[in-house]
């Protein structure tokens, strides 16, 4: 167990929607109600009085990190003080344990999430600036527009065409069997950047309900093709569910590129979340 004193790191990030990190931050830490103890964020960042702190449940994470629950009281302080150049000192003051492995814990959600491109390599549709309406969209709020094994029954151009007006890609790119994308854009923001952006997009045109590698071209070529892209973000979309091969084969693509020096990340869009993102913007 880390012991209880002041705790200081400091390390790049970047954000352009600090509302969003609360809420995610909210969202790793806070399950349902009972016993909480809090969590305090100093308001350097949350503006907002209401904003000034987070009510977590620490029952689950307490238990994981083998300490022991404290069902009332504060167990620390967070702060966030920019240091200019997007670089952020992130101190906290731990009032009692077990606070110190809570605050190294959340520092490495914030070096993941919204680092430097050193962390993970996988984004979320929530993650993407551009499609932040998302964000508001839960799983149940789309469960009527998919079948029972989570399955959109949309073709490939219509899902095309939406993500062209949600990204303001005023040319619609018609499909032929020698692409290396379906959709590519600069349009696409990250982090407050914009970043390249490469899409393989499937409809219903595929033949199954589970995207493996063999549904994108001869021996996956349409994934090698993908990576062929001059973007920083490969997106690969479909309707139905994508294999845990088709993910692999993506993630070792990026982190084959991550390997030369070049930044890459990769995300996926299921059919839940292609619904999520499609009726967030009324597309649906």
């Amino acid at each position: 167990m880390v012991e209880c004193g002041i705790l200081t790191e400091q390390f790049p990030i970047k954000v352009d929607d600090w509302a969003y990190v609360r809420n995610s931050l909210r969202r790793r830490y806070m399950r349902g109600t009972g016993k909480v103890a809090r969590l305090m964020l100093l308001p350097q960042v949350w503006e907002a009085e209401d904003l000034s702190y987070i009510s977590v449940d620490l029952h689950g994470v307490i238990k994981a990190l083998g300490g022991k629950v404290e069902p009332h009281g504060a167990v620390g302080t967070i702060g966030f003080v920019p240091l200019g150049d997007d670089r952020w000192e992130v101190t906290g003051i731990c009032q009692r344990e077990p606070f110190g492995a809570l605050f190294f814990q959340l520092v490495q959600d914030l070096k993941r999430r919204w680092g430097d491109g050193t962390g993970a390599p996988r984004r979320h549709i929530e993650d993407i600036d551009s499609f932040r309406k998302v964000r508001e969209v839960e799983a149940a709020a789309v469960s009527h527009l998919l079948s029972d094994e989570g399955y959109l029954d949309q073709p490939e151009d219509f899902i095309q065409r939406a993500l062209e007006q949600i990204l303001n890609v005023p040319f619609h790119k018609q499909d032929w069997g020698g692409e290396i994308n379906d959709l590519y854009t600069a349009n696409v923001v990250v982090n407050g950047s914009r970043t390249p952006t490469a899409f393989l997009l499937k409809g219903r045109g595929t033949k199954h309900r589970v995207l493996e590698i063999s549904d994108c071209g001869q021996n996956g070529d349409q994934l090698a093709r993908l990576f062929d892209s001059p973007a920083q973000l490969f997106v690969v979309q479909f309707v139905g569910e994508i294999s845990d091969n088709v993910i692999r084969d993506v993630e070792g693509k990026v982190k084959e590129r991550r390997s030369t020096g070049e930044s890459a990340w990769y995300c996926t869009m299921n059919g839940q979340d292609t619904a999520r993102l499609l009726h967030a913007y009324g597309k649906l």
